[in-house]
């Protein structure tokens, strides 16, 4: 359940025009531009609705989300936002978008539901607490409610309203200000209805030939993300094992994953990625929740697997450019309680 970290970085822009910095945000997240202009990086739930929540507290913009959703360009993305507009129609678009949304989030399920004679765009989330990430549904939605007024421009009607499972906030008036549409709270779905009589209708946009192609494409690149994913997925949980015994090489990983190292470096060569990189990774996301869980530099670097404070420190410094010590007074202000 993450945000692509491209896809992320083009809200982080757009927080930045809010008025929050680039360079501030990166510091408050510990990433790096490298990290962010990666397509195989990605951005958990968790941190992107934290950093949501700190956007709208810094600007003192609590509908901060629906602002990032509704000023988002599909076209960002220009082979995802073509393929949507190649479609043959609105209901058209909303499949292509449910089958190709995770190359930018999997933080949900979309799909095209009928019910009761009328037509909804839904989006089912992966996690249960909807009042806590709702930030995450209005990027989402506000951003349908963008592409569906590009894609259906021609039209007197474009879509009904909105609905969402979340309790209704107290920006709830910013709702139907910025997004001009009837809004529904504590719904039994997220979505957008579509109005029926427009909803197939094809799109002045439509091109088949253009869409076979780009969506020829999409698919490859679909089936190379799992790959890449279900490869990754498995070194890193065999480095999180690993770790725990203190000792990180690419023979035990490889051994736990039942290949040769030969065949482990092969593989994560071919990825563009290097052991050392992956094994970074899994210890920099580390570090992140053990900060957050209260945990001390000594005792961080010894559940990572340093058998001394300087080679913790060493490996810092490659992660972001400071010491650990530094780098925690600029982002928390209260070293004290962190043992150092």
């Amino acid at each position: 359940m993450a945000f692509a970290a491209i896809y992320f970085s083009s809200l982080v822009d757009i927080i930045a025009g809010e008025g929050w910095p680039r360079d501030g945000q990166l510091l408050a997240l510990g990433v790096t531009e490298g990290e962010l202009s990666d397509p195989s990086q990605r951005i958990d739930n968790k941190t992107v609705a934290d950093h949501f929540e700190h956007a709208a507290q810094i600007l003192d913009c609590p509908h901060i989300a629906i602002l990032m959703g509704y000023k988002f360009r599909v076209a960002t993305f220009v082979e995802t936002g073509s393929v949507l507009a190649y479609a043959d129609s609105l209901v058209h678009a909303g499949r292509l978008n449910a089958r190709y949304q995770r190359l930018a989030e999997s933080s949900g399920i979309g799909s095209v539901a009928y019910e009761d004679e009328q037509i909804y765009l839904r989006w089912a989330p992966n996690f249960d607490d909807d009042n806590h990430y709702r930030r995450l549904t209005e990027v989402i939605f506000a951003g349908y409610v963008t592409t569906v007024r590009w894609l259906a421009w021609v039209y007197r009607k474009d879509f009904v309203g909105l609905s969402f499972r979340h309790e209704k906030p107290d920006y709830a008036d910013k709702y139907s200000e910025i997004l001009q549409c009837p809004v529904q709270f504590s719904q039994t779905h997220n979505q957008l209805q579509f109005y029926p009589e427009t909803a197939e209708l094809s799109l002045p946009t439509s091109n088949p030939q253009k869409l076979a192609i780009v969506t020829e494409r999409l698919d490859r690149i679909l089936m190379g993300a799992k790959a890449d994913t279900d490869l990754m997925r498995r070194v890193k949980a065999a480095i999180r094992t690993v770790i725990k015994s203190g000792r990180v090489t690419l023979i035990d990983v490889a051994k736990l994953l039942e290949m040769t190292d030969r065949t482990l470096r092969r593989q994560l060569k071919e990825q563009g990625v290097s052991f050392r990189d992956v094994v970074d990774d899994v210890r920099k996301r580390q570090f992140d929740r053990l900060v957050r869980d209260g945990h001390t530099l000594t005792q961080i670097a010894h559940i990572l697997g340093y058998n001394d404070q300087s080679a913790f420190t060493r490996a810092f410094r490659r992660w972001y450019g400071m010491s650990p010590t530094l780098y925690l007074t600029n982002t928390q202000g209260d070293t004290q309680s962190l043992g150092l």
